[in-house]
């Protein structure tokens, strides 16, 4: 069974792409939350419309009077119903500005169509406007040349001012454009005054089928009673001009009676209009359930339409895929946004009958949620009384569509699952990029590993070329394993270099001791034989320094683990040795020194020791007659001492070998004193084990060696 096979297992890819699975709960979690958040956004607008009318039912009580404009029973009259404007009406006798209330006309007269005369009426705080559509195939301008008013077609309007005495009003036309107005007799006959009425403007147009009529009066020629009738005159022979019909609002013509306008209370408007709410729907319902104002609307969908669209075409332009996605999923989820529904028309309803209004009407405030005419939407409804004294005159009723609170839960929660999502998928991508790079990376390191030994166990590199200098931990692992390879590969060169420098370095002694004894065997002079008895043992002398040298080598860096760290005075050691030196080996040093000591904390016969491995070398590489140059600088945190000599120079191509274990540059070897190449190794272990720097070059003219060592300072020397 292979190494491989032995220790199987999930990879670290693997295990990786199985911890991102465990991010899937993030959406599950957000559709549980969901549901919550859907349920808890329903059940918070129900009670918050609920307090809110309850509210605007407080504001109204401390009005008196608020449903005495009307009469309590509207079975004995025949009503015109107003449709509220939030703008005033152009009279020019076109409907475009009437936008969807011309919709709502109500037709009279008995026609195959749909009515000879239709009408339609809004309503401002200071004024009525009329649009009147009238069908006559036969149209008849007044003649400016006859006094009495009816002999063209005309329109009648009575109505009953504030004096209870019945005002009859004739409009009459020249032709398109602007009509006058005259108050006429009890027989629609002739003006009672010559002068047109100014109050009342009105503006006709032709059309395909016969005019367009367009009047704006002010609401105080109704007086308190509210009663307008209207009639359209037809007279169709130009000779004659006699009415031949006359289409009226009022089932029977009856000239002293006028409909009853079914207005809204402007007062109550204006003060719900103060407290309206977006996207909702306020009506203020008197006790027979009449309607008595609005304010609001509940947009019947086209307003989220257009706050979702505009973020949907915002969206298009890279996102339609998740737009459909998001479409799918939300569906079911949330009542969709964008879908447009119907329901009560404030302007055209004139009574409510629902559940929670017939409960407040009973004295009991309540919510309840109802579906839209259309079915296709959801409605929140709640109803809160309205008292005067202790007796209940009305109700309000608060409306909004759930569609639009659960649009901004949709909207928000589409970018919350957008940014989500994305994020999942960034994660996800990040984690395989990840796994799959760190994976690489390992697999690359350990095939560079695998490969920097042979199957014979021979180091084939010294250093790994990858991830060496990466920040992370497989780069300290790398840098580790690329130390480990040096230093085995140090060892491996160490080993591989004993036999030939040993055989290299023994011979000469041993030739030397072997060539004395056969001399000193066949030789009788005393003199020759003490000579060669003298040369014998300098041969042995030698051996035994090469022997000191590899074992000094070999327990240099356990020994040094047991030696003494203390501070001491490296100015003073440096002086004091150097004086001992230039006495012993006869030889002259230029040294700078400075004045003051410089502490430093280590073994000072260790500073020794590398001092005397680094002036031999400089001994023997020096020029005869040069001095040997010795600085000591002390810096911030740290000193430096430069040694340099004059003489041959190191090659570029042994600099990256200089401090390995018996590696040498001299082109020559004094033959009594044997070198085995440790010097700069034994001087490098020492700096590196009191934290320093040892570093070599050549001098500026190529004419000699400087070497550079860094210690740092004792703390309380800097």
């Amino acid at each position: 069974m292979s190494n491989a096979e032995k220790y199987a297992g999930p990879r670290l890819g693997t295990k990786l792409a199985l911890l991102a699975l465990v991010l899937l709960s993030i959406p599950w979690l957000g559709y549980q939350y969901l549901l919550e958040t859907k349920n808890f956004l329903l059940q918070g607008q129900a009670q918050a419309q609920l307090l809110t009318a309850k509210g605007i039912a407080l504001t109204l009580q401390s009005n008196e009077n608020l449903f005495n404009d009307l009469p309590v029973d509207l079975s004995d009259y025949e009503t015109l119903t107003t449709y509220p404007l939030d703008y005033p009406i152009r009279v020019d006798g076109y409907a475009d500005d009437w936008r969807d209330i011309v919709n709502h006309t109500q037709y009279f007269g008995n026609t195959t169509e749909s009515g000879k005369l239709g009408l339609v009426l809004g309503v401002t705080p200071l004024h009525l406007y009329i649009f009147v559509r009238v069908k006559d195939s036969t149209p008849l301008y007044r003649h400016p040349g006859y006094r009495r008013l009816d002999n063209s077609d005309h329109l009648r309007l009575n109505f009953l001012p504030s004096d209870d005495s019945t005002k009859r009003l004739i409009l009459t036309m020249e032709g398109p454009g602007n009509m006058t107005g005259y108050y006429v007799d009890n027989h629609w006959l002739y003006a009672l005054i010559g002068q047109p009425v100014y109050e009342i403007t009105a503006v006709a147009r032709d059309t395909n089928s016969g005019y367009n009529i367009e009047i704006r009066m002010p609401l105080s020629l109704l007086g308190s009673k509210k009663r307008l009738g209207l009639s359209y005159a037809d007279v169709v022979d130009p000779e004659q001009r006699q009415v031949r019909s006359l289409t009226s609002t009022l089932p029977q013509i009856d000239e002293n009676e006028a409909n009853l306008v079914l207005l809204r209370s402007p007062r109550i408007e204006k003060v719900i209009r103060e407290l309206n709410q977006m996207d909702a729907r306020i009506w203020i319902i008197d006790r027979q359930q009449r309607v008595r104002a609005t304010a609001g609307n509940l947009g019947d969908g086209k307003q989220i339409n257009d706050s979702t669209n505009s973020i949907q075409e915002e969206q298009d332009n890279g996102l339609s895929v998740w737009s459909t996605l998001a479409d799918l999923v939300f569906q079911n989820l949330v009542s969709p946004a964008s879908a447009e529904f119907r329901d009560f028309d404030t302007q055209t309803t004139s009574q409510r009958d629902d559940q929670v209004i017939s409960r407040a009407l009973k004295g009991n405030g309540s919510s309840n949620r109802r579906l839209s005419l259309d079915q296709r939407a959801e409605i929140v409804s709640s109803a809160y009384p309205i008292y005067e004294g202790k007796k209940v005159m009305g109700a309000v009723l608060l409306e909004q569509s759930t569609s639009s609170i659960l649009a901004l839960q949709r909207q928000s929660l589409e970018k919350i699952v957008m940014l989500t999502g994305f994020s999942l998928l960034a994660i996800v991508l990040a984690i395989a990029v990840f796994a799959f790079r760190l994976t690489w990376r390992v697999q690359r390191m350990r095939k560079e590993t695998q490969y920097a030994i042979d199957p014979h166990g021979r180091l084939m590199v010294d250093e790994l070329r990858h991830e060496i200098k990466a920040g992370d931990e497989i780069g300290d692992l790398a840098r580790s394993v690329s130390q480990m390879l040096s230093r085995l590969h140090q060892y491996q060169s160490f080993v591989a270099n004993i036999p030939r420098t040993l055989r290299h370095e023994i011979n000469n002694p041993l030739n030397t001791i072997s060539t004395s004894l056969e001399n000193l065997s066949s030789e009788t002079d005393e003199t020759k034989r003490q000579l060669y008895l003298q040369r014998a043992k300098r041969g042995l002398h030698q051996i035994s320094i090469l022997v000191q040298q590899l074992a000094e080598s070999a327990s240099l860096e356990q020994a040094l683990g047991n030696d003494e760290m203390e501070p001491f005075d490296l100015r003073g050691l440096l002086e004091q040795y150097l004086n001992n030196y230039q006495q012993s080996h006869q030889i002259e040093i230029d040294r700078e020194l400075p004045d003051e000591p410089i502490w430093i904390e280590g073994a000072d016969f260790r500073i020794e020791q590398m001092l005397d491995k680094l002036l031999d070398n400089a001994v023997d590489f020096n020029l005869k007659n040069q001095p040997i140059t010795i600085q000591l600088m002390q810096q911030e945190k740290h000193c430096e001492i430069k040694i340099s000599n004059y003489g041959t120079k190191i090659e570029e191509n042994q600099m990256p070998l200089i401090f390995n274990q018996m590696s040498s540059s001299r082109p020559t070897l004094d033959s009594q004193r044997p070198h085995l190449g440790l010097g700069l190794y034994i001087s490098k272990l020492i700096i590196d084990y009191h934290n320093g720097h040892i570093s070599i070059e050549n001098l500026a003219d190529q004419h000699g060696v400087t070497v550079k060592i860094v210690l740092p300072l004792c703390k309380g020397n800097h």
